[in-house]
């Protein structure tokens, strides 16, 4: 899922570095065998500690769930522009990659 903060308690380092070396073994593999790995950048989520980081920013909070609220994230024109900053910086990054 990507978007898991904590399961009874945080998740700890040990729990990460797992998670990271597991994904490398499926990488490796798929690669071994012809695979072209697409992998997921950025699910929109952000962990609660990012605003100490970056005090500036604005993030907007949506409710629950189950009563989840709409803010700018679900107009199209912001989404729009956006997505067109994200791949300017990505191309910014690297020419050569298919973005």
């Amino acid at each position: 899922m990507g978007n898991l903060q904590k399961y009874a308690d945080p998740l700890s380092y040990i729990w990460h570095q797992s998670q990271f070396q597991l994904a490398k073994k499926i990488i490796q593999r798929m690669t071994d065998i012809g695979i072209i790995p697409v992998l997921p950048a950025f699910t929109g989520f952000m962990p609660r500690t990012v605003l100490s980081y970056f005090p500036s920013a604005k993030f907007h909070y949506s409710s629950n769930w189950n009563d989840f609220g709409c803010n700018e994230s679900c107009e199209l024109d912001y989404l729009t522009a956006i997505n067109a900053a994200i791949i300017q910086i990505m191309q910014t990054l690297d020419l050569n990659a298919v973005w």
